[in-house]
């Protein structure tokens, strides 16, 4: 999630969504991409479509933490294969 006066929410949500995917981490999804606008002190409170988004995705992602839960019961997260690592600078 970001919060941001104007510009720059966006930005920050897709460099975030690039380490969560590095990570292998599940990205839970919601409404619209997870960002509110507000300057002042309460100001968020006032974008009903980013509150709105932001109460859709703590849903999204208590929903998928109780499903994890109660898959590793079942199902253990897979190996990671030993990661390689290359290096085209010769």
């Amino acid at each position: 999630m970001a919060v941001a006066r104007r510009a720059g929410a966006v930005n920050a949500i897709d460099q975030l969504i690039h380490y969560l995917n590095y990570a292998q981490m599940l990205i839970p999804g919601s409404l619209y991409w997870p960002l509110a606008f507000g300057n002042s002190p309460g100001e968020l409170e006032q974008d009903a479509e980013g509150v709105q988004t932001l109460q859709v995705l703590a849903h999204t992602m208590a929903y998928l933490m109780k499903v994890m839960a109660i898959g590793q019961a079942q199902l253990p997260p897979p190996e990671l294969p030993k990661k390689h690592y290359t290096n085209f600078i010769r």
